[in-house]
């Protein structure tokens, strides 16, 4: 065919820049639109990808490199869902079991993705050769024809001529179908008893026969996935059960972390740019209504709301009435928008995962690295007057306004001091601040230290040199500087505001300038949070995560640290098969040592 000969000419063509449809057309001898279209198929197919830029380019994918590559692919989405770990060492162990792996039974609520988990695993299983290349994945909703049990079984097993009125020829079954591939039953409780008693022989023997056959023997190679939302034990027949030895649960969405939730809404972003092929663009509003909303129909309903969202804007973008392939809260479903007025009570997860001075978030469907755009909005006036207006637009007023804006303040200052490691080195500011202020920020930390009494920690001296720089810059081009809490400052840690006055006079005295009281506010708490963060890291208490499983501990341990924005807890991964206890002495002399 000729696809298979575009295939084989890009594989032999490809380089690292990749090539364009034109070119490729060229060498072959094609017309250019029947090349585009076969390159597009490939890239519906996986066997190529597109480089988007001034002009289009393609690769081919090394079928090798694939398969190197899909335990790191499964990870990446799996890899922020704590929750599942479990799940994937099951699942992995099932896949891996010889000779052909083991049938498995999927339990979860409605929508908690139980189809898209065996897709993945089905996909995982083909790209570590435990499955063909072209293993099919055959899907089949038993409630479909639960009415019809006769129908029900000729649909599975397939059935001969006259089998039953109106069978006017022989029927292959989708059973026949999924010949050395993977058979998924979703809502399998709906499977009629009898139907299951005919999947024991298949299952045990690999043998079945077509509905009116009493003959004919037919065998196939097939692996059972089936999925339920019923208990088992009410709704199937135990000796039903007994043949699929790997249960694996899915939790629903409501008892998952954020960070998980987050990884799911990148994903399903991803699929969306990828089918369209255009980038998405997503507002930071936006992906915290999807964050925050209550969705009681779980990950399948999590997918519809965005799938609404991306169609709504992308009818925008084909129609001209918007220049970009933009979701913002406006273009969300009506119950998620809403999330932004009901969940304040998520602003520090919100800020811990997205960050708190970011605009938008863009999904290519190329990458699993979400590109966040920082806010031209980028210093603390900018984001306390921002922050101030979308408050009062929500109706907030008086003491939760003021209880929020000391959050979002006390967020500002403590990711301003945190975010820098290490020893104190100022070649890793000169290309931010100027040597003025470099030298301006070492004599106020000295003169804090002295006047407060106690050592500033290292990492207040990258925070507050860059903020001083933002102040001056903002007072030469005649911008106001307001501290909205600058009173609850003044009475609550006047040592750290006194200090700051004197450091606030020094600064005018130094760079000639006159800068508002206001700013003495911003000062201050640059000394109130050194203090805090190093109480808090002082109290710190160290965690040690022990458990079955090649990556589980540390993979559970890397999620908590990374939610949280800390680094106190340390996984021990212990084998499958390997008693935790033949590991106990090591452990308790390392843990002393933490």
């Amino acid at each position: 065919m000729r696809i298979d000969i575009v295939y084989d000419k890009l594989k032999a063509l490809s380089v690292e820049s990749g090539i364009s449809a034109p070119q490729l057309a060229e060498a072959l001898g094609y017309a250019r639109a029947n090349v585009s279209n076969d390159l597009n198929s490939l890239v519906a197919e996986g066997k190529a990808f597109k480089i988007k830029g001034k002009s289009v380019l393609f690769q081919a994918i090394n079928p090798g490199a694939l398969a190197r590559n899909s335990e790191g692919e499964f990870a990446q989405f799996i890899g922020s869902n704590a929750s599942l770990f479990p799940a994937i060492e099951q699942a992995k162990a099932a896949v891996f079991y010889p000779p052909n792996g083991m049938n498995m039974l999927i339990l979860g609520e409605t929508g908690v993705g139980k189809s898209l988990f065996a897709e993945l695993m089905y996909q995982y299983a083909k790209a570590i050769g435990k499955l063909p290349a072209q293993a099919p994945f055959v899907i089949f909703n038993c409630a479909d024809y639960a009415d019809n049990p006769q129908l029900l079984l000729a649909q599975l097993f397939g059935c001969k001529k006259g089998a039953y009125t109106g069978t006017d020829e022989d029927k292959v079954g989708l059973l026949e179908k999924a010949n050395h591939g993977v058979l998924f039953l979703d809502e399998v409780h709906r499977l009629p008893p009898e139907g299951q008693k005919i999947f024991f022989t298949f299952i045990d023997k690999g043998i079945f026969r077509r509905l009116g056959e009493t003959q004919v023997e037919r065998t196939a190679s097939v692996r059972i996935f089936s999925a339920t939302t019923e208990e088992p034990d009410s709704s199937l027949l135990r000796t039903f059960t007994r043949r699929f030895p790997m249960v694996i649960h899915l939790a629903a969405l409501r008892k998952r972390t954020f960070q998980e939730r987050f990884a799911l809404i990148q994903f399903f972003f991803n699929q969306e740019a990828a089918h369209l092929q255009e980038s998405i663009s997503v507002s930071v509003n936006a992906l915290r209504a999807l964050l925050s909303y209550d969705c009681p129909n779980n990950i399948g309903q999590l997918k519809a709301d965005i799938r609404f969202a991306c169609a709504g804007a992308y009818a925008e973008y084909m129609t001209g009435k918007k220049t970009s392939f933009a979701i913002n809260r406006r273009t969300l479903p009506k119950h998620v928008s809403q999330a932004l007025y009901t969940h304040l009570e998520h602003r520090q997860i919100w800020n811990t995962i997205i960050g708190i001075n970011k605009k938008s978030v863009t999904f290519s469907g190329t990458s699993n690295t979400p590109l966040f755009e920082d806010d031209a909005l980028n210093d603390i006036y900018d984001m306390l007057n921002l922050r101030m207006s979308e408050l009062r637009s929500q109706g907030i007023e008086g003491n939760t306004l003021e209880e929020e804006i000391e959050k979002d303040i006390a967020d500002y200052f403590q990711t301003r001091i945190s975010r820098y490691q290490g020893k104190y080195d100022t070649r890793r500011l000169e290309n931010l601040v100027t040597p003025a202020v470099l030298r301006l920020t070492e004599e106020i930390i000295r003169y804090a230290e002295g006047k407060l009494q106690r050592t500033l920690d290292n990492k207040v001296y990258y925070g507050l040199a860059t903020h001083i720089e933002n102040a001056l810059d903002r007072v030469r081009r005649n911008k106001s500087i307001v501290h909205p809490q600058l009173n609850r400052i003044r009475t609550g840690h006047p040592d750290a505001f006194n200090a700051a006055l004197d450091c606030l006079r020094m600064i005018e005295r130094v760079m000639e300038i006159t800068l508002p009281i206001d700013e003495a506010g911003f000062l201050a708490m640059f000394f109130v949070y050194s203090e805090w963060d190093l109480e808090q890291r002082q109290t710190d208490v160290k965690v040690i995560v022990v458990a079955h499983g090649m990556d589980t501990a540390s993979a559970l341990v890397a999620t908590a640290n990374e939610l949280l924005g800390v680094n106190y807890a340390v996984g021990f991964n212990v084998p499958l098969y390997e008693k935790a206890g033949a590991h106990h002495s090591s452990h308790s002399s390392q843990r002393r040592r933490i």
